[in-house]
């Protein structure tokens, strides 16, 4: 049986591949092949607000079904109902691992846990070649919005993002994706993770502080998609965040960096497409 210690630390690198990976998912998998399959690896943030990196493990997935397109939406899927260039729209579930006590920062980790829980939600997407308006280029514009409310255990929140992406064709094998991002989360979101009560300062020897909700993040996002032959491409991620309001005043944050760094990159296998 494992031990809480690995247990644990299971969950903390868990954690910090769905923090790192949220712009990610949100551009990719919208213009990922049907029927593929993924893994990678990563650098990540130790924590929301860490200065601390480690390196995770990264995977992906699309499959084109009768319903329509399943695909990985950090740990959990979505389903693209629409089957349409021009609109994505569906919803969504994952599992949302919370916080752990599993951490560089000794402080931080004689926080308590949030626990881990279910999220459902619903996204929408949509895309324009920019020869639509009237600009001479191969690119297409694409935008997405997307809600999530716990329905567990969990942080008990809600939270709302939104991404902004210029999809550039370099050639046949290579595409490059530029994104901008931002992530709203509500009070009780907030306080789970940015919060502290008098009795968390008690115990971890960090200021009390009450979070609000409101804007949480805003970010800058690189991709860099290249084809290697048929069956195989190869993508590599380099996202920079800057944590905003309350998420960025918290004692949490003080101890490491508003600017949160997230480097990946993750090789992909294109499945038959008669594999349905």
């Amino acid at each position: 049986m494992p031990s809480m210690h690995t247990l644990s630390t299971t969950r903390r690198v868990t954690y910090v591949a769905v923090l790192s990976l949220v712009v990610y998912y949100s551009i990719l998998s919208s213009i990922a092949e049907a029927n593929s399959i993924g893994i990678g690896i990563g650098r990540a943030p130790d924590y929301t607000g860490s200065d601390d990196h480690r390196i995770i493990p990264m995977a992906s997935f699309s499959y084109d079904a009768r319903i329509g397109k399943i695909s990985s939406e950090q740990i959990g899927v979505k389903v693209d109902l629409i089957k349409s260039r021009r609109i994505d729209t569906g919803p969504i579930l994952k599992y949302q691992t919370g916080r752990s006590n599993d951490l560089k920062d000794s402080q931080v980790a004689r926080l308590p846990e949030v626990e881990g829980s279910a999220e459902f939600g619903w996204f929408l997407g949509s895309g324009i070649p920019l020869r639509v308006l009237g600009l001479n280029s191969d690119s297409i514009l694409t935008g997405k919005i997307s809600a999530l409310t716990d329905v567990g255990d969990g942080h008990g929140g809600s939270s709302f993002s939104s991404s902004v992406a210029v999809v550039t064709p370099i050639n046949q094998q290579l595409r490059v994706i530029t994104s901008l991002g931002s992530n709203f989360s509500d009070e009780n979101y907030q306080q789970s993770f940015f919060g502290i009560s008098d009795e968390a300062a008690a115990a971890s020897g960090l200021s009390a502080f009450s979070a609000k909700g409101g804007l949480q993040s805003t970010g800058l996002t690189l991709i860099i998609a290249k084809g290697l032959n048929k069956k195989w491409s190869v993508t590599s991620i380099t996202s920079l965040s800057k944590l905003q309001g309350d998420a960025a005043q918290s004692p949490i944050t003080k101890r490491g960096s508003t600017l949160q760094l997230f480097m990946g990159v993750v090789f992909n296998y294109q499945l038959s497409q008669n594999q349905q």
